[in-house]
């Protein structure tokens, strides 16, 4: 049985630390590209995916949908995590799964308790999403986390079952 465990992120001290609030005015004044994710304080800058991984996703929002429903099935848009960990993080996973539909959430980002599960699908962010980010989805209290290497054609899961 192979088993991966989030592990705590070690920010590298010689990089500076932003904020969602930072991130925000910098945006503003057009110093960050328009498209990045802010996750443990460092910001990502959100690359165009490659082929195989917009495939591997238009399958697994397919199987999804069909799991679940449409409207519980979002699409690259951010989640909350858990409020200690806010300031600096703001993920947008490639799809996430909702308790309530999707319409629900227009003007705020979900909740952690409000995720049913996340999927990433990685190529060149299989090590990020393998650490800091199944950390910080671990402690948000996400209760199925996926992550689809595409390049090595593997998939990781973690689970949280409660009271455990």
């Amino acid at each position: 049985m192979f088993s991966v465990r989030a592990q705590p992120y070690e920010v590298n001290p010689h990089r500076l630390q932003l904020s969602r609030a930072a991130c925000s005015r910098l945006g503003e004044m057009g110093m960050l590209p328009p498209r990045y994710k802010l996750i443990a304080g460092e910001v990502l800058i959100k690359m165009s995916p490659k082929r195989l991984c917009i495939l591997t996703l238009l399958e697994i929002t397919d199987c999804l949908t069909r799991l679940f429903g449409q409207d519980y099935v979002q699409a690259r848009m951010p989640i909350e995590v858990s409020v200690r960990d806010r300031e600096f993080n703001d993920p947008e996973p490639d799809l996430a799964v909702l308790k309530s539909p999707c319409k629900s959430y227009r003007s705020v980002a979900p909740d952690p308790t409000e995720v049913r599960l996340v999927v990433e699908v990685s190529d060149e962010t299989l090590r990020n999403d393998l650490t800091a980010k199944m950390y910080l989805y671990a402690r948000a209290g996400i209760a199925i986390y996926w992550v689809v290497d595409v390049a090595n054609k593997a998939y990781f899961c973690s689970f949280r079952f409660e009271g455990r």
